[in-house]
């Protein structure tokens, strides 16, 4: 297929189409992963054909890619055909009977035949592989697995899938961008230089028969890396927090840092991340950019172990690694695209407390006035974000954000299973570092 791509500049208009190169931008990738790639669902296998659908690299985490469900069987023409096929496989298997060893006995041959629920003959199951093409000599079937289709003979036609899927994916993305997509699909002209053979001598021109460019719109969005949010995670986990707690209550407010990592560490370092990673809470003045340095526990990969883990391990005086894991590496938390400036606190409203409580011991006693703090108090903070766009944020909104929610949670759990895997990730038990 060729494939090109748009972006749409900061005033809202389009650039113009260029090629995409996605075998050149894909192949350090493949190569990075000794070329592994995710295994296709079976529901999907009859609507696959060959130069047509770009396999998935192998992840680590197969979550990080979307559920055939919410991917290709989310397109209806192609989930119409899935279940269509699943019906008159159903259908075949209702229309078989159940042969006896009496039904199947051959006169002329003392061997038993087997008996079962067929798809055409006494003994015989339908085949797994729904076939597409032509039947070939010898009875196979173009792009189909080795095996011999029973009651096919060479030449005869089989039915074809209607819509068949077209993938490609683009490594060459940018945070905070939308591009546009056309697709254009080419094959080989089997007329080509066959001048002799074809009515036409036009039908023998050019290797390639090409397609028009696709006209569905194509249009993808992508969030910025960097994104910051109004909360007190400390309140929140009460006290199960052991973050950075301290702030001027009057001067500061608490917030929260979602970032996107390729990489991190010193330049040296070159530590792999490939995933997001979350500074629970940090203290921001007005005036101040949100992004800044943190300590924080970011699963890293390990090369040699092929895991995430944690750096750096806590060591004892002994000299060998103890089982804790460690606190975390000095972390990044500001853009790293230089045309993208940091997220700014304007300012920030809203009293710590929100009102006071009196009491007195008796008529006669010395009122006591004490702060009362609430959960649901209103905090409002105004950030210009890296687009130059004003935002308000409230610290209620912001605490519920279902988005803000799901991102720490997965955070979370990735942390505890790259402690997990500092604890027990080697070999018979033991810790990448052998103990």
């Amino acid at each position: 297929m060729n494939v090109e791509r748009r972006k749409k500049t900061a005033d809202g208009k389009w650039e113009d189409w260029k090629p995409l190169d996605i075998r050149g931008n894909y192949l350090p990738f493949a190569t990075s992963t000794d070329f592994r790639f995710e295994p296709e669902d079976p529901s999907i296998a009859d609507f696959i054909v060959n130069g047509l659908m770009m396999p998935k690299l192998r992840a680590f985490d197969p979550e990080h890619y979307p559920k055939v469900d919410d991917a290709e069987l989310s397109l209806a023409k192609i989930k119409s055909q899935v279940d269509e096929s699943a019906r008159k496989d159903k259908d075949k298997l209702k229309q078989s009977k159940p042969r006896t060893k009496q039904d199947t006995f051959d006169v002329f041959s003392p061997a038993p035949v087997a008996s079962g629920t067929t798809g055409e003959g006494p003994g015989m199951a339908p085949p797994a592989f729904n076939p597409v093409g032509t039947v070939g000599a010898g009875g196979f079937v173009p792009g189909a697995p080795a095996m011999m289709m029973p009651g096919l003979a060479q030449g005869q036609d089989v039915e074809p899938a209607v819509h068949n899927l077209v993938r490609f994916i683009d490594v060459d993305i940018q945070p905070g961008e939308t591009y546009e997509y056309r697709v254009q699909i080419r094959m080989g002209n089997p007329n080509y230089k066959r001048t002799k053979d074809v009515a036409s001598p036009a039908y023998a021109e050019g290797a390639e028969l090409l397609s028009e460019w696709s006209k569905i719109p194509m249009v993808l969005n992508l969030p910025e890396e960097q994104s910051c949010f109004l909360i007190d995670q400390r309140k929140e986990d009460e006290k199960t927090f052991k973050g950075f707690t301290s702030e001027d209550s009057k001067r500061q407010v608490p917030m929260q840092i979602h970032k996107w990592f390729l990489n991190t560490g010193a330049a040296t370092q070159n530590l792999s991340v490939g995933d997001w990673a979350v500074a629970e809470r940090v203290s921001v003045f007005r005036g101040e950019f949100v992004g800044r340095q943190v300590i924080a526990k970011i699963p890293l990969w390990i090369y040699f172990f092929e895991g995430f883990g944690l750096l750096p391990p806590k060591i004892v005086k002994g000299g060998t690694v103890a089982t804790k894991t460690g606190d975390g590496i000095l972390v990044d938390f500001s853009p790293d695209r230089k045309d993208r400036p940091d997220f700014l606190l304007v300012d920030f409203e809203g009293p710590e407390y929100t009102h006071d409580r009196v009491k007195t011991a008796g008529p006669d006693a010395k009122p006591v006035v004490s702060k009362v703090e609430e959960r649901d108090r209103i905090i409002e903070a105004y950030i210009i974000n890296p687009l130059g766009q004003l935002e308000v944020h409230n610290i209620v909104s912001d605490r519920d954000n279902a988005t803000r929610k799901a991102m720490l949670e997965a955070y979370r759990i990735r942390v505890k299973k790259a402690e997990d895997f500092m604890r027990g990730g080697g070999a018979g038990g033991t810790t990448p570092f052998g103990s």
